[in-house]
């Protein structure tokens, strides 16, 4: 279905052979960019249609960009695990903030919260040395306050961090915000 919506080069045997390494090839993997008013120009014809016209030198930055190897904080991010866990009544907040973190490059995985009337957000640090400058990376992502954030170095935890979703959690998220 999609052949005649795009046109590539790429052979039936180059796409059998791409397959295995998208296989494993999580969210966390996978950048996002977006085209705004800081690229496109709104312009209105003479017979008073709208356009965006595109400003290309900053359209070739983005994609020059999308299309360079990873920096090297991307590939620190990739190290860290951050397990969600919903503590509300709401359903999929979780999943949602999965999304956030896989868009800030981290690695998540969804747990079970021992309850779900958390009033609050919490983040909890369980590596040894207790990186600070990850820690406030992620209590920026969501907006989480110094007192509900909590060093609690463990030896033998699962995740580096966790992430206990409450009430006050706003499941959305402006993606500028977030350095990639």
């Amino acid at each position: 279905q999609l052949s005649e919506f795009a046109v590539t080069d790429l052979t039936l045997f180059d796409v059998l052979n791409l397959a295995p390494q998208i296989a494993d090839l999580g969210s966390a993997n996978i950048r996002s960019y977006y085209i705004d008013q800081r690229i496109l120009t709104r312009w209105y014809s003479p017979k008073g249609q709208v356009m965006f016209v595109p400003d290309l030198p900053a359209m070739y930055a983005v994609v020059d960009e999308a299309l360079s190897p990873p920096k090297e904080i991307e590939y620190e991010r990739k190290e860290v695990t951050v397990e969600v866990w919903n503590g509300t009544t709401t359903g999929g907040l979780d999943i949602l903030a999965e999304e956030r973190l896989n868009y800030g490059g981290y690695i998540s995985h969804t747990g079970t919260a021992d309850k779900t009337d958390y009033p609050q957000t919490l983040l909890y640090d369980f590596t040894e040395s207790g990186d600070p400058e990850v820690a406030q990376e992620l209590r920026d992502l969501f907006g989480i306050s110094p007192e509900a954030f909590a060093a609690v170095p463990a030896e033998d935890a699962p995740y580096d961090f966790l992430l206990i979703l409450g009430t006050n959690f706003d499941p959305c998220f402006d993606p500028k915000q977030i350095e990639r």
